[in-house]
């Protein structure tokens, strides 16, 4: 089905209004510089071609309960993206998948996300990154390959061993 609907079965740019993500300030008095500098690259992201279409990471910092994951939420919301939350203390194969050789391997949270919501833009919170597991595999090298708009382009998601253009998530 997704074949047949030809070149727009992705879609990558949000549609979304600078106003939309400036309203949530009155929501989200604490998040008023981040959603400043998001209201601004969704305006110079809507004059720009689908292929350029990328948003800088947004670290949040404070204490628990300030509302980081509901604004995130929120924001999923206002640009109709489809939102994941994961923990950032998963090994990296969350995102990135596992080998088919592994037992219990699985395709990794972003190809599923790709796949299932047939955008190429969802929106991912790693929620507290600064607490380090002590796992083999940290989610921080899978993170750091999709940071990097060059890399991101070549994700690999190691379950069906392909690569795949994920620079547009957010």
């Amino acid at each position: 089905e997704k074949l047949v609907n030809g070149g727009n079965r992705w879609r990558t740019i949000p549609s979304v209004k600078h106003a939309d993500i400036l309203a949530l300030t009155a929501q989200f008095e604490n998040m008023a510089e981040p959603i400043k500098q998001l209201a601004a690259e969704i305006e110079l992201m809507n004059h720009l071609p689908a292929a350029d279409f990328q948003i800088t990471p947004i670290l949040l910092l404070g204490s628990p309960g300030i509302g980081k994951t509901a604004f995130a939420m929120a924001l999923s919301k206002v640009m109709g993206l489809p939102f994941k939350k994961l923990n950032g203390a998963e090994p990296s194969f969350t995102l990135t998948g596992s080998h088919p050789t592994w037992t219990k391997s699985a395709p990794g949270m972003m190809v599923e996300q790709l796949a299932a919501t047939g955008c190429a833009a969802p929106l991912f919170l790693v929620d507290e990154i600064d607490k380090p597991s002590g796992e083999r595999y940290p989610i921080v090298s899978a993170l750091l390959e999709l940071l990097e708009p060059e890399n991101a382009t070549e994700f690999k998601d190691e379950f069906f061993q392909i690569s795949f253009n994920a620079r547009h998530a957010i």
